[in-house]
């Protein structure tokens, strides 16, 4: 994920600074935002999480601050880290949601076909089904960006368990106008338009509901 990692630290500054833009707009609203960059059991630093801070300042800071490394077999502690994040300061009337990037399945050979340290799951207890279930219980909008196609098997699973679990695939594909594969920065800029339209929209809804004009 190294590569896509360099790509995306600018992008999601800017999609940082539109989400406020956009909150400032619609009656001044708030916005928290935390980040959690996870790895795997085998990793010295499995999880690095910046809790949910307003100053966007320092946000901007701990994302460019994260690297992908260390590694082992192919799957990552993805449960791990969604558990993390349900333990994170949620404010319970705010419309809430998760942007999840994977190129990666998390452990257990039910979410895959890839080389697994552990084919019985997260030895931690961790399950997914337990955890997007619970996301869905609290409310909180889940978005969950593929980057390839190892990840699949695990997306259903998650979707079955939280039925408003949004999917885009930010896989470079072929464009149908010019025959040729997607370049780095035109994936890049079709995962900013993506995060920002959903924040958007998210945002809109908040005050929709203020207004009493959405459920």
């Amino acid at each position: 994920m190294s590569s896509w990692i360099q790509r995306a630290k600018k992008t999601l500054a800017e999609i940082i600074d539109t989400t406020l833009e956009e909150c400032k707009s619609e009656m001044n609203l708030k916005a928290r935002i935390h980040v959690i960059g996870y790895r795997d059991y085998c990793d010295a630093r499995r999880f690095e999480v910046k809790p949910f801070h307003e100053d966007v300042s320092e946000v901007k800071d701990f994302i460019g601050s994260l690297k992908a490394q260390g590694g082992g077999d192919t799957p990552e502690d993805i449960a791990g880290a969604l558990k993390v994040c349900l333990m994170q300061d949620w404010t319970e009337e705010a419309n809430k949601k998760v942007f999840m990037i994977c190129d990666a399945p998390p452990h257990g050979k039910m979410y895959h076909n890839c080389d697994d340290s552990y084919p019985e799951g997260s030895p931690c207890g961790n399950k997914i089904e337990d955890l997007m279930k619970e996301f869905k219980e609290k409310d909180i909008d889940f978005n969950c960006i593929k980057l390839n196609n190892s990840v699949n098997k695990m997306i259903e699973i998650m979707k079955q368990c939280h039925d408003e679990c949004e999917v885009k695939d930010m896989a470079p594909q072929i464009s149908e106008e010019t025959g040729r594969m997607e370049t780095d920065y035109e994936v890049t800029e079709k995962f900013k338009k993506y995060a920002a339209d959903s924040t958007a929209m998210t945002v809109k809804c908040k005050v929709a509901k203020k207004k009493g004009m959405c459920r």
